[in-house]
């Protein structure tokens, strides 16, 4: 990305899916990703913790908000680099 800092890693709020509880990962290398479903919502929770602690990600509480960061972040190396061509 030419030398321009990576958008933050972003974690979706834990959902129930088929198979259990599981959350969504987005990162701007590997896009959007799902995690383990997990049989009891207390070991999701955990789990996303674990993730989000481990990598800096920013917790979101509502799949809305979730949707607008990654949006945010799929803009921010365009909006920055358009800042720049002034």
């Amino acid at each position: 990305m030419d030398g321009m800092p990576a958008p933050a890693p972003i974690a979706g709020p834990v959902l129930r899916r088929a198979g259990g509880y599981a959350f969504d990962t987005w990162t701007g290398a590997a896009g959007l990703q799902c995690s383990f479903a997990y049989r009891r919502i207390e070991d999701a929770i955990r789990a996303r913790r674990i993730t989000a602690g481990q990598s800096g990600m920013v917790l979101c509480s509502t799949v809305d908000e979730f949707g607008a960061l990654i949006d945010v972040a799929r803009r921010q190396p365009t909006l920055a680099r358009q800042a720049g061509e002034g």
